[in-house]
């Protein structure tokens, strides 16, 4: 039988570990919004980060976020002073500046060690912006998954690839694995 020393639970979906993973790190950014009751489900137990326009969408599912980044350039203006009035930490950014305000966010996550990160609003609209993503996700070293209540990314390291083939190729991997959430 094999036991794993981490589970991780979201609506529809259950992840298996074989490392500890204490801090999980709900980070809604603002792609496409997953359904108020996906988002709702899936910050039990987690610290909620919102980025700029996914605090709309923590605002819609009524979940009060523990930290704001971004530099208010595409959340509402309500929801930002909704945010101010319930007093959230909030890291503001110029609006010109060399990174993403999702990019900015996965650099503050990096900084806390073995965080896993269920990144949301990822998805939708533009394939650049998913793209983006994808390859700050990868590049940031972070362990997680992108979830929404319709779709799933999880990658995986080089190292276990490596270790699953048993060989050491040239090339450095990355996989993904990537299903639809059935409704």
């Amino acid at each position: 039988m094999i036991r794993y020393a981490s589970t991780i639970s979201l609506p529809n979906l259950r992840l298996y570990f074989h490392r500890e993973t204490d801090k999980e790190v709900l980070l809604v950014s603002g792609g496409r919004a997953p359904s108020p009751d996906w988002l709702k489900a899936a910050s039990a137990n987690r610290t909620v980060w919102c980025v700029d326009h996914g605090a709309d969408a923590c605002r819609k599912a009524a979940l009060s976020p523990a930290y704001f980044i971004g530099d208010g350039d595409s959340a509402n203006a309500d929801t930002l002073k909704w945010l101010k009035t319930a007093d959230t930490p909030m890291k503001l950014f110029p609006t010109e500046k060399d990174k993403t305000d999702t990019q900015l966010a996965l650099d503050l996550l990096a900084e806390k060690k073995d965080a896993f990160v269920v990144l949301s609003g990822g998805f939708g609209g533009r394939f650049d912006h998913l793209f983006s993503i994808l390859y700050s996700f990868v590049g940031s070293h972070l362990c997680g998954c992108l979830a929404d209540d319709r779709e799933f990314l999880k990658r995986i390291a080089a190292s276990a690839f490596h270790r699953m083939y048993r060989r050491q190729p040239w090339w450095r991997p990355l996989a993904t694995v990537r299903r639809r959430i059935a409704a």
